[in-house]
């Protein structure tokens, strides 16, 4: 188990996309096991289906995009990897 804090980090560092999971302080939840990132072709809403949900256990995951913006469902991976480009 991890803390909610380092689980974002390790889907950061993993899948290039920003998330906020929405859980109490001192919430845990299981490690992120995934080495390598979804295919950018895939939408927000698989990434969270595939990969994410098993792991937040309920808990409302956003995700955020490189404008600081909450990044609807529907959208493709890249798209949003593609907003941290355009920022540095």
């Amino acid at each position: 188990m991890t803390t909610v804090r380092d689980f974002e980090r390790q889907v950061w560092a993993r899948e290039g996309v920003r998330i906020v999971v929405r859980a109490p302080y001192g919430a845990r939840v299981k490690k992120y096991d995934y080495q390598v990132g979804l295919h950018g072709y895939h939408t927000i809403s698989r990434l969270y289906e595939l990969r994410l949900r098993t792991y937040v256990d309920g808990k409302e995951v956003a995700f955020i995009n490189g404008f600081g913006e909450m990044v609807h469902y529907s959208t493709k991976v890249e798209t949003v990897r593609k907003t941290y480009e355009s920022r540095d």
